[in-house]
């Protein structure tokens, strides 16, 4: 089982605390995981799902490589700005850092397609789109779903609701709103949104998984990233 050769690199007590994994240490989390009503932040906008984490705190800039993978690196996305893109040595997911400046070694390795070692500095947060500096992390399945990360989800069940259902169901929420949302979530084949993962035709331009049904994960709740 895949899983198994993960746990022995990440977390071979498998505690669930991923000890072995490194990212932002010390940074404030200052976006999560969500369905965002009238956001604030983005004035103009009903409603904006968020399958990512966002950490700001410019005294904790940088950014280290939470698993050993390949790389890309996507400059200009629409909503995303500048993407580095890594694909695991021995899993079945990527992981995504938008906002990041990477430095020269890093690019580098990536023009050479030589492995990146998990922990090795990656770069630091930058300001972009209008955005202070912050680093914003995705984990997404290469196909339908992550063994892995459905493996971690199955230890950590007791904590599981579905979010999406949370806000249809709420009666502080607009019908408009909430019809609006149906309409977006059709149009990405979302049927939930837990506090765990989300299912849904991939967004982001990225080669790994452009406009495949793939699986969103909640790189707090399983890894503490």
């Amino acid at each position: 089982m895949i899983y198994r050769q993960f746990f022995e690199k990440y977390d071979p007590s498998e505690k669930l605390t991923f000890d072995n994994v490194e990212f932002r240490k010390g940074a404030a989390f200052t976006l999560g995981w969500d369905i965002y009503i009238n956001p604030d932040f983005l004035p103009g906008r009903t409603f904006y799902f968020h399958p990512a984490n966002d950490r700001g705190d410019p005294t904790h800039e940088n950014i280290f490589n939470p698993f050993d993978c390949y790389g890309n690196l996507y400059e200009n996305v629409p909503g995303y700005g500048t993407v580095f893109v890594g694909t695991l040595i021995s899993g079945d997911f990527i992981f995504r850092i938008a906002h990041i400046e990477l430095t020269k070694d890093i690019k580098k390795m990536i023009d050479e397609h030589t492995i990146i070692p998990g922990k090795v500095f990656l770069g630091k947060i930058k300001a972009e789109e209008g955005f202070a500096a912050h680093s914003h992390l995705e984990i997404v399945s290469i196909c339908e779903s992550s063994e892995i990360c459905d493996y971690i989800i199955q230890k950590k069940q007791k904590t599981n609701y579905d979010i999406l259902k949370e806000v249809l169901d709420s009666p502080r929420i607009s019908g408009s709103i909430k019809v609006n949302i149906v309409d977006y979530c059709m149009d990405r084949r979302i049927d939930s949104m837990t506090n765990f993962s989300l299912k849904r035709t991939d967004g982001m331009n990225c080669a790994e998984t452009h406009s495949k049904l793939v699986t969103y994960y909640n790189s707090r709740e399983l890894f503490g990233l």
